[in-house]
């Protein structure tokens, strides 16, 4: 058995209707920008400055405990109970979020033009995950949501509270398959587990680049044939192994990669990367590194020619052919039980490292008779507050977070809520 799947996530569980689900969101980070991931190297640009260390992207972003001070000072006639991350949103396209007549997400996301899978917060107390879509009309926005009996639109904007949209993992019953929702991971780590390069204080997640063309969907159910380089932006590409320095030119694509590595402190200052040293050098440092990389993705290079198997990559001339493991994850999903009971399931862990995988995690969900199911959160931004204490904490340390949603009550029903 895999040590770092966690079998045992917490289960915040409670009857539709007795208890209130609300959002809470930092505000003056709406229509901002994502951490753009469509290259190896994430990174962060603000103000013409870009980032790329982690902690901070994440500068002047309220904590959770800033933003449920706030809902606080909003709602003082309720009691907050628990909260959890709500962080996917204005974080990564494709999440949006509706309140009192305004939305919240990406200055680029089409808001108008796409359906959404969401969490749907009515007026008198219940939680539902409905398909939906969003309008403006005479400067608010509103709700429409897909009418199950005829297949129409219905305008429900009048009786939500709020909406936050997420990624259904299981609808009426059945597990959503995941090569089907592939395009809704803008963050495709959160699905498969990339090779990660280090370099100096950065962190290459190869092939981010690659997979985002398509091939992630057929990554998560076969092998695939990827270029054995990191892309660290539109202009640096780093060969990842002795044929590709070999076949280097001396061009500005080897010129960036080769000023790169030298503030990386991998080259000196003034190696060229035509001389044989420097080339005998590079060709060292990318096949010891590559493998490095595989064998702490718990990836085995094999060299035999039968089917590859989840976990097993092998070298085909100058690529590599490889079935990606699974991504292991801390996750935050929010759950509908058959019995009409509503809930989280959050998995604890570490980013990449330990938590659960979105298959187990639909199997768990399944075995426990959950209807419907919408993950919401994942990595450092994944935490449960209960009654003021942290039953999980940011893997990462990460007290700041765009969103959170608070689950309170009155002074009669505020322990109607179980933990499991």
């Amino acid at each position: 058995m895999n040590t770092r799947l966690q079998t045992q996530p917490f289960l915040p569980r409670w009857t539709q209707g007795e208890l209130e689900l609300h959002l809470a969101v930092d505000e003056k980070l709406n229509h901002g920008t994502p951490i753009c991931r469509e290259n190896d190297l994430p990174a962060y640009t603000q103000a013409g400055v870009t980032a790329t260390d982690q902690h901070q992207m994440r500068q002047a972003i309220k904590t959770d405990q800033e933003l449920l001070a706030d809902w606080q000072t909003a709602n003082p006639k309720r009691y907050p109970i628990l909260l959890t991350g709500n962080g996917n949103l204005l974080a990564n396209p494709g999440f949006v979020a509706w309140q009192n007549g305004v939305l919240y997400h990406l200055a680029q996301e089409p808001v108008f033009q796409r359906r959404y899978a969401g969490l749907v917060a009515c007026q008198e107390g219940t939680v539902n995950i409905e398909e939906v879509s969003f309008f403006e009309e005479r400067g608010r926005a509103g709700v429409l949501c897909l009418d199950n009996r005829n297949g129409g639109l219905e305008d429900i904007t009048e009786r939500t509270r709020f909406v936050t949209t997420g990624q259904p993992l299981i609808r009426h019953g059945q597990a959503v398959s995941l090569a089907h929702i592939a395009h809704l991971f803008y963050d495709m780590r959160h699905l498969v587990r990339p090779i990660c390069v280090t370099i100096g204080n950065d962190v290459l997640f190869v092939p981010t680049h690659q997979l985002q063309h398509g091939l992630l969907r057929k990554a998560l159910v076969q092998p695939v044939h990827i270029e054995l380089q990191a892309d660290l932006d539109g202009e640096v590409h780093l060969p990842l192994s002795m044929a590709g320095w070999l076949n280097a030119d001396n061009g500005p694509t080897a010129t960036r990669a080769t000023a790169y590595l030298q503030k990386s402190g991998i080259l000196k200052e003034g190696d060229e990367i035509t001389a044989d040293t420097v080339i005998v050098k590079l060709e060292r440092w990318a096949e010891n590194r590559l493998r490095q990389a595989l064998k702490e993705a718990d990836v085995e290079l094999v060299e035999h020619s039968h089917p590859l198997t989840e976990g097993q990559a092998r070298r085909v001339n100058d690529h590599l052919e490889i079935f990606f493991p699974q991504a292991i994850y801390p996750h935050n999903i929010f759950v509908k039980y058959r019995n009409g009971d509503t809930g989280f399931i959050i998995y604890p862990g570490r980013s990449g490292w330990q938590g659960t995988t979105l298959s187990a995690a639909q199997d768990f969900m399944l075995s426990q008779d959950v209807t419907d199911a919408l993950l919401l959160d994942n990595g450092g931004d994944v935490r449960l507050w209960y009654r003021g204490n942290y039953l999980v904490g940011s893997s990462e340390g990460r007290s700041p977070i765009r969103s959170i949603l608070v689950l309170t009550g009155t002074d009669a029903t505020q322990r109607k809520v179980t933990i499991s």
